[in-house]
């Protein structure tokens, strides 16, 4: 096997790096001043939040080529921000309209969460699809943070209606720990570095 390090142009072997190239052309930030961005298949090293939320839209339903880390993480901020401001909207308006307890369960608070989710999933899914591509990954990883939510919900439905203290103990438990494993795949699945093999994924033709 060869050994390369992506800081020479060439391997021990005497052939090319395909590795520096990649990193020379793929891994540098647009020049600002020319206002460029890299293509619509290519990731955005070192995107700023502004860019990053203009492209999560602009590529809502885009499923193939890939995303930087960046593009996801500004993202799911993005994300957060927009749920947790319309949700705070929403709670204050049915406080004043409806005079209900400020849990978000009034009519607005209900109807909001319910538009705003429906609103975000599919961007939030295609960016993530995307992420996984930067990483080389099929975007079918995408539903392994989903089983493990599924599941801490069916383990926190079966510790409610549990018999006895022993079962419900046992669903919480099991509860926490498909808590910790999708939190724990949610991280590890979108920090992962990029790999250059990931342009398989690129074009129309590219693979899932």
């Amino acid at each position: 096997m060869n050994n390369i390090n992506p800081g020479n142009n060439v391997s021990h072997s005497g052939k090319p790096n395909p590795y520096t190239s990649y990193a020379n052309s793929k891994l540098v930030k647009p020049d600002p001043v020319q206002g460029g961005e890299p293509g619509p298949d290519e990731p955005y090293y070192g995107v700023g939040f502004g860019r990053a939320v203009r492209r999560f839209w602009g590529k809502a339903f885009v499923w193939r080529g890939r995303a930087s880390r960046g593009e996801y993480w500004w993202a799911a901020l993005f994300c957060f921000l927009a749920l947790f401001a319309c949700d705070t909207a929403a709670t204050a308006a049915d406080v004043a309209l409806f005079h209900v307890a400020g849990d978000g369960d009034g009519p607005i608070g209900s109807w909001t969460d319910l538009i705003v989710n429906l609103t975000l999933i599919v961007p939030l899914l295609a960016v993530s699809v995307r992420r996984l591509h930067d990483s080389n990954l099929s975007g079918w990883w995408v539903l392994l943070p989903a089983v493990f939510q599924i599941g801490y919900i069916a383990a926190m439905a079966v510790a409610m209606f549990a018999g006895g203290a022993a079962g419900t103990v046992m669903g919480l438990l099991t509860t926490a720990l498909l808590v910790v494993a999708y939190l724990l795949s949610e991280v590890v699945l979108f920090i992962l570095p990029p790999d250059p093999r990931g342009t398989r994924f690129d074009g129309p033709r590219a693979h899932r």
